[in-house]
């Protein structure tokens, strides 16, 4: 080795990024790590006018003789090599005492994700590459010139933005220790939940509404609309497997717009028929009332069930306008702007 740190030089070629998840807070990555640096100590004289010669590519069975750096994932949760149908690892040493390391893996890497806009939301995915053992000075990490080469990726919910390269060199008890850290910026499509979750509540309130139109006197059919539309919303969040996090999300807030949507509908419900029922129910309660006052007790009857009806009315205009209103503003704070 060289006096001073060992300067080695990092790239990565991805494959694939996959099952990138909220739930877990983790994706997968499917990559080629290359590593490239000198030690002096693998120099030798090639054979004259043999150039061929000047690289050496080592076998299967020689590689543990080859110091090599100690790299590990810092955010790995699992791991794996590829050795179908042979190892997946190259490893060739120039005259120079230059050695280029290449290896096939598979990690399951932690993305600690925030999720207050999900599911319109952005994320940042760290692939972070450090010394186990070999502080910085012994070792010196550096990006190749072109450190990072990539697949065309298909990964849905998500698309890929960009990359950022960074330093993530750490400090610790017993020293400081080289890192180097590529950023993945990860961009949620929300065609999924717009077709699974944000059209499909938005007709359920709308639904609720079809309760305003029917008569007054309709007790059970307005009354089990209202009910149906609240039990099917609240079930939604679970049906979704929607990721359990201790802050609003805003996924939670048009759940929550919705669910007020709906119980206000059935509470109107609830209102007009309390209304009417009280009335018929002071009739028949009553039966000198029914004898004596028969014309009044009609007139006063006929004017509760025009004021049930014109709360009918009001709510026919006012909740799907406010509900609009509503809309203009969430979807103005949260899809818009983002």
């Amino acid at each position: 080795m060289t006096d001073g740190p060992t300067t080695v030089q990092l790239g990565v070629y991805i494959k694939s990024l996959s099952a990138i998840s909220e739930k877990t807070m983790d994706y997968s990555v499917d990559m080629y790590l290359r590593q490239y640096w000198t030690d002096e100590r693998l120099k030798f004289q090639p054979e004259s006018n043999q150039t061929k010669n000047k690289v050496i590519k080592l076998q299967d069975g020689t590689w543990d003789k080859i110091w090599v750096p100690d790299l590990f994932l810092r955010n790995e949760k699992v791991g794996d090599f590829h050795i179908v149908s042979t190892p997946n690892r190259l490893l060739r040493i120039y005259s120079s005492g230059k050695v280029w390391y290449a290896i096939r893996l598979t990690a399951t890497l932690s993305c600690q994700m925030r999720l207050d806009s999900f599911p319109f939301d952005s994320q940042t995915c760290p692939l972070m590459m450090e010394s186990f053992g070999y502080s910085t000075s012994d070792i010196k990490f550096e990006w190749l010139d072109s450190p990072i080469r990539m697949e065309q990726q298909e990964m849905p919910p998500f698309k890929l933005i960009k990359h950022s390269l960074v330093d993530c060199s750490a400090n610790y008890s017993t020293g400081s220790y080289p890192c180097l850290q590529l950023d993945f910026h990860l961009h949620r499509v929300g065609g999924f939940y717009m077709l699974q979750f944000f059209i499909p509540t938005a007709l359920l309130v709308m639904l609720s509404w079809v309760a305003f139109w029917l008569n007054v006197d309709a007790v059970t059919p307005r009354m089990s609309i209202g009910m149906i539309m609240v039990l099917t919303i609240t079930r939604c969040n679970e049906l979704l497997l929607l990721p359990k996090v201790s802050y609003i999300k805003a996924i939670d807030i048009w759940l929550l717009i919705c669910l007020l949507f709906t119980c206000g509908a059935l509470l109107e419900s609830a209102m007009v028929t309390c209304i009417c029922d009280n009335d018929h129910l002071k009739a028949k309660v009553n039966p000198i009332l029914q004898f004596h006052k028969m014309a009044r007790t009609h007139r006063h009857l006929m004017s509760e069930k025009r004021k049930a009806e014109r709360i009918d009315y009001i709510a026919r205009i006012l909740f799907p306008l406010c509900f609009i209103i509503v809309n203009i503003i969430y979807w103005t704070v949260y899809f818009v702007k983002r």
